[in-house]
């Protein structure tokens, strides 16, 4: 019998993928369930203008960052995602979220298909679908992903 996560449990790992995308690290394949689907090439990243321009980024203070940084585009922007793990950057879900049904219910259990950021790092209030979502296996429909807000 597998035991469900607790709130917390979910709430930790969302917190702690945002705080990597934040900090520009990147979980490699290793990380990633095998057979899970589409590996994300690795994110483009930039320590200077020069580099940012290179990766089609927006060089600035983003956020309430205190020192001018670098945001690059992904080459994978707006392609569908269904795990983090699938993109360079983020799996973004939209207001009305679309979702892949696998189990009737009820309640409805499934995935939820989003799409890859355009920026390896979102900014604003979105929901995102964590890395290793799809490991975890399929959740309860009746509630979309959390709100975070990105700064």
């Amino acid at each position: 019998m597998r035991s469900s996560p607790r709130p917390c449990d979910s709430f930790l790992v969302v917190v702690l993928g945002v705080l990597g995308l934040l900090s520009g690290c990147h979980l490699g394949p290793s990380h990633a369930q095998s057979g899970a689907g589409l590996q994300a090439a690795a994110a483009p990243r930039a320590r200077d203008a020069d580099e940012c321009a290179r990766c089609n980024g927006d060089w600035g203070q983003h956020g309430l960052a205190t020192e001018a940084r670098c945001n690059c585009k992904t080459t994978d922007g707006w392609r569908p995602c269904r795990d983090g793990f699938d993109c360079q950057g983020a799996c973004v879900v939209s207001e009305a979220p679309e979702s892949e049904v696998v189990e009737q219910g009820p309640p409805a259990r499934g995935y939820y298909v989003g799409h890859c950021s355009d920026h390896v790092t979102p900014q604003g209030c979105v929901m995102l679908i964590e890395k290793g979502a799809r490991q975890a296996g399929p959740v309860s429909l009746e509630e979309p992903p959390q709100r975070l807000c990105i700064d």
